[in-house]
């Protein structure tokens, strides 16, 4: 690259809004991810978090603004579409298909297009040698390789979790959009799960993270965006967000301690985020 050259980033949303009749969900919301960037999005419930992940995913339309992959504007929304152009994705409510094993589950994400929704071709397909070993880096990566034969509906909250991340890897994306990965996992699944984090992270993976447990979040970003009522209210590094007035005041409260802590510190769970 000549000097002086900016690097395109991996993700842009440019102005991004969305109003659902008289509600405005998003408003303006700006801001890049690089490639292999960890950025988290926090802000209090109602904020739009989730509403901004349905846009960059492909599964809500915005109403204003656009997203840039590679610095081309989608010009259709659909997931599909978005997913092609490398983007992984988990959500707030896990999904697993809970009468299959953990492995058959990871498998299918390994598999992509060739084994989704079609299950019939499940068992065939996993006498690929090289799936097969697709599969079994990322149980050992995700921690799942001792409940890697149990049924999806018999693991703990937190190795669903954490299968549900494995299953999002499969086609190896560029980006991985990981939304509230810690709700439910209770205080025993946190560590693991930072683990998890923090290798995908050495593995130049982009990430972009909803979370509540603000902590965790900032312990693992290069960057954090901070949301408020649909807003664009902070964008920095991780000291910057703690020791920022405005941000303290929206969401993290007086006790700088709740942007300080460990892993198991939690500003609450969201469902409308």
């Amino acid at each position: 690259m000549s000097a002086g050259r900016r690097e395109v980033p991996l993700v842009e949303v440019r102005g991004i809004g969305v109003r659902f009749g008289g509600l405005q969900a998003l408003d303006e919301v700006s801001f890049a991810v690089g490639q292999g960037e960890f950025v988290s999005v926090i802000g209090p419930n109602g904020a739009g978090k989730s509403t901004l992940f349905n846009v960059i995913s492909g599964v809500q339309r915005p109403t204003s603004g656009e997203v840039l992959f590679d610095g081309e504007p989608v010009r259709r929304s659909r997931p599909d579409l978005v997913h092609a152009r490398g983007v992984g994705r988990t959500f707030q409510v896990a999904r697993p298909i809970g009468s299959l094993t953990v492995r058959d589950n990871v498998l299918l994400g390994a598999g992509g297009h060739r084994l989704r929704g079609v299950l019939s071709s499940l068992r065939p397909r996993s006498r690929d040698r090289a799936l097969q070993l697709r599969v079994d880096e990322l149980l050992e990566l995700a921690g799942l390789t001792a409940v890697a034969h149990r049924p999806a509906s018999e693991i703990s909250p937190g190795d669903l979790r954490r299968m549900e991340i494995a299953r999002a890897l499969g086609d190896e994306p560029r980006l991985v959009l990981l939304d509230e990965p810690a709700a439910g996992v209770g205080s025993d699944g946190l560590t693991p799960l930072a683990e998890l984090l923090g290798r995908i992270r050495e593995r130049g993976v982009a990430v972009l993270l909803v979370e509540h447990y603000v902590g965790l979040a900032l312990s693992l970003s290069d960057r954090a965006v901070v949301l408020n009522r649909g807003r664009l209210l902070a964008v920095g590094d991780p000291d910057e967000i703690r020791g920022n007035q405005a941000v303290i005041d929206a969401y993290l409260g007086t006790k700088r301690s709740r942007a300080d802590g460990g892993v198991q510190q939690s500003t609450g769970s969201e469902h409308e985020g």
